[in-house]
């Protein structure tokens, strides 16, 4: 079920411009951004788009829509572009491309003028063409290699293409183009680069557009959850050219590019990268009168009759109210208010969904809340104090900042839906800071969810309210919080000598808390088994280096499968590359010779850092070497069966 918004209506109407073209001029692309909230219904309404072009009756489309499955354009390629992709649909563009280049030439002469146009027909086939007459196809196929350097500088592309047409090196390129080593015989004619880079794999999408758009076959291509690749960790310039590229192609190959997210993958491409949007759809949150029509729609695809029966317009209002029109949050809402007023037996009310709300806005626990505040603060070094009260209020975190009273106060509350609970907690704001709003300052997180009507209110008596939100949550308190000590610290009045004494307290806290986590690390890490087992892998290394045998046999490779060696080599380099965050972190922390930086360049900054590394990479940090071990026992089983199987006799010609 689709409800018409202003964004359904702008997508549409841009869909069906592109629609009306014909696909042959050097405009009839487009490249569309949908940006919008989570829940906001950014992929309901690319999924809607798909609807549409199926439903084209002018001219081939070829959709696709791939969902980012991490934060590599690399792991899009593979894991959700190339499945969707067929190998016969890809020759049939190549050999159509092909056949439109040997037609060209054709053309030129009225005795074969009756062959080109049976090629424009697709009626026979280029290659069988080249061959009979007796034309030069080294000639033909630079010319298909010419026409790519359109999409990319490089030449192999255009000649893994030119070598798909031949059966011979159809395997080889399907498998190189998916991102596998390629084969000797391609390395021979100069394709030598793995398809395993942002930069790549970017150029071989640019590369299929240009050539479904250079016949009457139209490439659509949906990517969504576009913020997780561009703000995702190493992307650097290199990357953001390639994307920039892929836009440009498939504006002039009379492709559609729609590229959804949040509103910060945007904000996250440079403007001449922004300049190439055709159009930038926004999805907001649904108005009471469109959750009207929702609600309608929805009982007439359930019972045939467009009623608003368990619900009523105010309760409708007010549900839209309190989930901030937000798609997902409404549709939610809409379920379980359903099943209660059910299960009751009575109609929808305003206390039931206020209840509902609660129970599916607040994901996580008091006790889940308090961890990531004390993690936070911790991890800063703050004096803190909890649980404590000012001015008659309760404050769940005071973290003061000198000796006169100053200090942040940090407030958590539940869902905050109705008025009388906003007020409540204005109130306590306001006596908080009881007219020192320069020297005290309140902040509120919220677990759960703010209502818009009483959010003004709270944003205007708080420094910043938080709602708990499990992707972004912990690094939202970090920086606001941060923020607000900074400019605590900033307007101290205090001699220099208590400055430095309170910085030096808050170091050892914080070096405190790094050890305390070092402790708890080791602990998990360096157990009786593991223990054990190290010394026993210490024994077979040095027994297994006096009879010359290498324990892991890291590295081997067998010139008779190179493939198979290529696999494992990159197997252990990704293993490798895994601890290059903490080595940069330690080159940050230490100089070349092992000793600790100037403690001007020791920033908390960078002890934090440490924290955070631990946070994230403690667990990683001891699976690595057993990954590493299972891969080197994996490759040796692996070996030892291609070795046994190699020496099997051939019976009747086949192995």
């Amino acid at each position: 079920m689709t409800i018409p918004t202003d964004a359904v209506a702008a997508l549409l109407a841009e869909v069906q411009d592109y629609l009306a073209r014909d696909g042959s001029g050097t405009a009839d692309g487009k490249v569309i951004a949908v940006i919008g909230d989570y829940g906001a219904g950014k992929t309901h309404i690319a999924l809607e788009l798909l609807i549409v072009v199926a439903g084209a009756t002018r001219g081939h489309f070829h959709p696709f829509y791939l969902d980012a499955p991490a934060d590599t354009f690399v792991a899009l390629y593979r894991e959700r572009f190339i499945p969707k992709l067929s190998r016969a649909e890809v020759r049939d563009r190549v050999e159509e491309y092909f056949a439109d280049i040997v037609a060209k030439e054709l053309a030129r002469s009225s005795v074969t003028a009756g062959l080109a146009d049976q090629l424009r027909e697709r009626k026979v086939s280029p290659m069988e063409v080249v061959r009979s007459l007796g034309l030069m196809e080294s000639e033909l196929l630079q010319e298909l290699r010419s026409a790519l350097k359109q999409v990319t500088e490089k030449d192999d592309f255009g000649t893994a293409l030119a070598l798909f047409l031949r059966p011979e090196f159809e395997d080889a390129v399907w498998e190189w183009l998916k991102c596998g080593p390629p084969d000797a015989a391609l390395v021979e004619r100069g394709i030598a680069r793995t398809l395993d880079t942002e930069s790549a794999v970017l150029e071989a999408i640019g590369v299929l557009a240009f050539l479904y758009g250079r016949q009457d076959h139209r490439f659509v291509l949906i990517i969504d959850e576009m913020e997780k690749l561009i703000s995702g960790p190493g992307r650097g310039e290199g990357t953001i050219l390639a994307l920039k590229k892929l836009m440009e192609v498939m504006g002039k190959t009379g492709a559609l590019l729609l590229l959804v997210g949040l509103p910060d993958f945007l904000e996250a491409l440079p403007i001449d990268a922004q300049q190439r949007l055709s159009a930038v759809v926004r999805a907001r949150g649904l108005s009471a009168e469109e959750t009207l029509k929702y609600v309608r729609e929805a009982n007439r695809q359930a019972t045939g009759r467009s009623t608003l029966k368990p619900f009523s317009a105010a309760t409708v209002r007010y549900l839209t109210e309190i989930s901030g029109g937000n798609a997902r949050r409404i549709i939610r809402l809409c379920h379980h208010g359903w099943q209660a007023a059910n299960a009751a037996g009575t109609d929808v009310t305003q206390a039931m969904l206020r209840e509902v709300a609660r129970e599916q806005f607040e994901l996580a626990s008091p006790e889940d809340i308090e961890s990531a505040l004390t993690r936070t603060i911790d991890s800063r070094g703050w004096r803190v104090e909890r649980d404590i009260k000012r001015s008659g209020i309760t404050v769940d975190f005071w973290l003061p900042v000198g000796e006169a009273g100053d200090g942040c106060a940090v407030l958590v509350s539940r869902s905050v839906l109705q008025a009388q609970e906003a007020e409540k907690l204005r109130d306590a704001a306001i006596a908080l800071q009881g007219g020192r709003n320069d020297t005290v300052l309140a902040m509120l997180v919220v677990n759960g969810h703010v209502s818009d009507a009483v959010r003004p209110g709270l944003d205007e008596s708080f420094e910043h309210v938080i709602e708990h939100r499990e992707r972004e949550f912990t690094e939202d308190l970090q920086a606001k919080l941060s923020g607000l000590i900074a400019r605590l610290e900033q307007g101290l009045r205090e001699s220099t000598l208590e400055t430095v004494r309170d910085r030096v307290e808050q170091i050892t806290r914080q070096s405190s808390a790094l050890h305390s986590e070092l402790r708890t690390l080791s602990e998990r890490a360096v157990t009786a088994p593991l223990l054990t087992d190290a010394v026993q892998r210490g024994l077979r290394a040095v027994f297994g280096t006096l009879a010359g045998v290498d324990d892991r046999d890291r590295g081997h490779s067998d010139p008779r499968f190179p493939e198979v060696s290529s696999r494992f080599s990159t197997a252990e380099r990704l293993i490798d590359e895994a601890l290059v965050p903490m080595q940069n972190v330690a080159a940050n922390l230490f100089s070349r010779d092992g000793t600790p930086r100037p403690s001007d360049e020791l920033s908390l900054d960078g002890v934090y850092e440490v924290r955070r590394m631990i946070d994230e990479g403690g667990r990683l940090l001891t699976l690595l070497p057993t990954l590493d071990l299972v891969v080197a026992a994996f490759r040796r089983s692996v070996f030892a069966t291609l070795d046994t199987a190699n020496h099997f006799p051939r019976i009747n010609g086949s192995d």
